[in-house]
């Protein structure tokens, strides 16, 4: 039996690359987030619902502007989520090709 000490360090040993897999998931899954907000309807509370998901899970996983990004929209006037909207969208792509890249 492994003593409870060895087998903290060893957990402790792998939370980067657990870290690392659950961010790889994450970015993965970009395309379907968009996909959803973009298909909830402009303005409405379903796509204002999908981009506070966004917003948690970009911060949870260490992509701050990109949740800011998300927070704008949401909170973003009808007049103004045309432009919050696009501005998410190339945050979305500039990560998902920046991961791809690594």
């Amino acid at each position: 039996m492994v003593p409870d000490d060895a087998r903290a360090e060893v957990l402790i040993a792998s939370v980067p690359s657990r870290f690392a897999a659950l961010q790889r998931s994450f970015v993965d899954g970009l395309p379907a987030r968009w996909l959803a907000i973009a298909l909830a309807g402009r303005g409405s509370d379903a796509q204002r619902a999908e981009l506070h998901r966004l917003v948690g899970a970009a911060g949870s996983f260490g992509y701050p502007a990109l949740g800011e990004a998300a927070r704008v929209a949401e909170c973003c006037s009808d007049a103004g989520i045309h432009a919050a909207l696009s501005k998410l969208h190339r945050l979305l792509l500039a990560t998902i090709k920046a991961n791809q890249e690594n």
